[in-house]
């Protein structure tokens, strides 16, 4: 994640009754909210029903980062952000796995724990 600088005039783009469109589509724009919004505060990944047993898994993401939440061997649900690159070779094609059907995932290369 990098620091970005705003150079967007949103008083230029907000007003009482409407938003430029470009709020919706500007890369700058949208970098700029990950790191000021989405990156700083607690987000929703998932629910507890998505993975009921033991070594049951499901990708997901916050905007463009990668994330698995998994539920460990005690039990425990985990969070780890995945590396982009290993995410699209190896967790593409599962989506989600529960432990009747799939063992439980595993990650070749960089994870990092996230707080639960």
């Amino acid at each position: 994640m990098s620091q970005t600088t705003s150079q967007t005039d949103y008083s230029a783009l907000i007003e009482p009754t409407r938003v430029h469109s470009r709020l919706y589509y500007d890369p700058d724009i949208f970098q700029e909210e990950l790191e000021k919004i989405w990156y700083r505060t607690w987000v929703y990944v998932g629910h507890t029903s998505e993975i009921p047993n033991k070594h049951d898994y499901v990708t997901k993401s916050i905007g463009p980062m990668p994330i698995l939440m998994v539920r460990d061997r005690d039990g425990e649900i985990r969070l780890l952000k995945i590396n982009a690159r290993i995410a699209a070779t190896s967790f593409a094609p599962i989506r989600r796995a529960t432990a009747a059907r799939s063992p439980a995932p595993i990650i070749h290369g960089p994870s990092t724990p996230m707080a639960t």
